[in-house]
């Protein structure tokens, strides 16, 4: 069955000549007498694209188009006017007709435009669709959030992963930069092959040289046989070098040479060997203040900084740790033999106001702990700082009065829409607030009710 169609026209005989002609070009055709009839056709039948004349019975063509689209306003209206009403079918398109025919209708004219409406309307509603899961979206490759920094990082992998250029991850020590990595390895035509990963900064100048570009035998005195190097064992997949900032200008001459050359000559000598690697770098330190500084060398930072993904600090994505705070329980819960329901609202609203220097690793490794420890059916705020490190609000980084109302205002609405399951009118009568009142504190602390539905 072909695209549907609702004619609108309070004259059956045209509506009866119309839905002939539809249907003999393939379209679907629904008719309606008024802008009652309109209405209750759009929503019991979807239609692809509405054709309504301008001067309708008691009624206006236009007060048609605008009780459609309150119901959906991406559906294409075509207005049908008579040739003294030009002006009118020009103030239609204005307030958002998709076009208009005049009578008496040409053929090609009209499935033309209907064509043209119904291209328009699967484009919107692909893009529609496109855009709810983006939004939807709240894990990539073992990355987790909602946020809209993460939903960015989300983007930035998605579109570099399936090329073949250098990615540089930043971002502070435990946000995950080895996952972006994995994510952008995992989406590239390379996934099928391998990826190898490695600490620069865990490894001497000499032995970090030699386990990247390999060495011949005799090359250094436990250098019994030939070995390869990682490169090599990359070769055809993605290389992941971590701490990318902590090589000495020695290994960042080298690998500047290996880059530009896509081969690499093994300790000891040798004939240089040829290698298709992705590279993906990592690191925690300010490469353009280190290039300022003379510490790291600038050639390399421009080969290294194409594409550069920013790893925000937990702090700064608040409303991804309940998210990962769950996530981690349930792989905990799995891995311990234990059956922990969730977390009180106590413990969210603890965890979600915690700094978490240590990041998403400081807070997996505070979950697991509990889930080890708690007894109870919930893991509680006590059970969060009672053993270890102290999980709590940073106290002695003492903010201004007004930031410290503003993160408790931010922690008192996401625990009313938790626990309201994101119904504003509910967390309003809660809050004891009207609802555009709660409206207005949700889009300050940039909120989405339909988050936590």
């Amino acid at each position: 069955m072909g695209p549907t169609v609702l004619l609108v026209d309070d004259d059956e005989n045209i509506l009866t000549v119309l839905s002939m002609r539809l249907k003999a070009g393939g379209y679907r055709a629904v008719t309606a007498k008024t802008k009652a009839e309109a209405v209750r056709a759009t929503v019991d039948e979807g239609p692809d694209v509405v054709l309504s004349d301008l001067r309708l019975d008691e009624e206006d063509g236009l007060d048609v188009m605008e009780a459609i689209h309150g119901i959906d306003s991406g559906i294409p209206v075509l207005i049908i006017t008579a040739h003294g009403s030009i002006p009118n079918a020009i103030e239609a398109m204005e307030k958002g007709a998709a076009g208009y025919l005049t009578k008496p209708i040409d053929r090609n004219e009209l499935f033309a435009q209907l064509a043209r409406c119904v291209e328009q309307r699967q484009l919107a509603e692909e893009v529609q669709s496109l855009r709810r899961a983006v939004d939807d979206r709240a894990e990539l490759e073992g990355i987790i959030g909602k946020s809209a920094a993460m939903k960015k990082v989300f983007e930035l992998v998605e579109r570099v992963a399936p090329t073949t250029t250098t990615v540089l991850v930043h971002g502070e020590s435990g946000t995950g930069k080895e996952l972006v990595a994995k994510a952008v390895h995992s989406l590239s035509p390379r996934a099928n092959r391998s990826f190898v990963a490695v600490n620069c900064a865990a490894l001497p100048d000499t032995l970090l040289q030699s386990e990247l570009f390999g060495y011949k035998k005799g090359a250094f005195t436990d250098a019994r046989t030939d070995k390869d190097g990682l490169f090599q064992a990359a070769d055809g997949g993605t290389l992941f070098l971590d701490e990318i900032g902590d090589i000495s200008p020695t290994m960042q001459r080298a690998l500047l040479r290996a880059l530009q050359e896509g081969e690499v000559t093994p300790l000891g000598g040798g004939h240089a060997q040829k290698v298709d690697v992705r590279v993906v770098v990592a690191t925690n330190k300010d490469l353009a203040a280190e290039v300022e500084a003379g510490s790291f060398r600038q050639d390399l930072y421009f080969r290294l900084h194409v594409v550069p993904i920013h790893l925000p600090q937990l702090r700064e994505r608040d409303e991804d740790v309940a998210l990962l705070a769950r996530h981690f329980l349930a792989r905990f819960n799995d891995r311990h033999n234990k059956n922990i329901a969730g977390f009180t609202p106590e413990a969210l609203a603890v965890m979600e106001v915690t700094r978490w220097p240590g990041n998403v690793r400081e807070l997996e490794n505070t979950v697991e702990r509990a889930v080890i420890l708690c007894d109870n059916e919930r893991i509680d705020a006590a059970d969060l700082a009672e053993f270890g490190d102290t999980v709590s609000v940073d106290t002695e980084d003492i903010v201004p009065l007004r930031e410290a109302r503003d993160a408790f205002e931010r922690a008192y609405l996401m625990r009313l829409l938790r626990n309201t399951n994101g119904n504003v009118s509910a967390a309003a009568r809660q809050a004891g607030k009207y609802r555009a009142d709660l409206y207005g504190l949700l889009k300050k602390h940039a909120l989405d009710p339909g988050d936590y539905k």
